[in-house]
């Protein structure tokens, strides 16, 4: 499922580049902010297969990070909801 249908907000085109961070490993992970909505975004990553259900995502052209909950994924999409936004 990739949740399209439920958005109550409009996403539009993004193209960033981005990084995952999480709270429970030193590592990050480079992806691609595809379309960018005041709720959430969808990213695409190499795999979404190590990435936790909430993780920090930093925009570094805007300087801003994001706390994010997954929502849905496939292989190498994750569409995320911002948390206390």
């Amino acid at each position: 499922m990739n949740g399209h249908g439920k958005r109550r907000n409009q996403r539009f085109p993004a193209y960033l580049g981005a990084k995952i961070f999480f709270a429970c490993k030193p590592s990050t992970f480079d992806c691609l902010v595809k379309n960018i909505s005041d709720e959430g975004a969808q990213i695409n990553i190499e795999s979404v297969w190590d990435i936790p259900e909430t993780f920090r995502l930093h925009i570094a052209k805007f300087n801003t990070s994001y706390e994010c909950r997954t929502k849905w994924k496939t292989h190498n999409k994750l569409g995320v909801r911002y948390i206390n936004k």
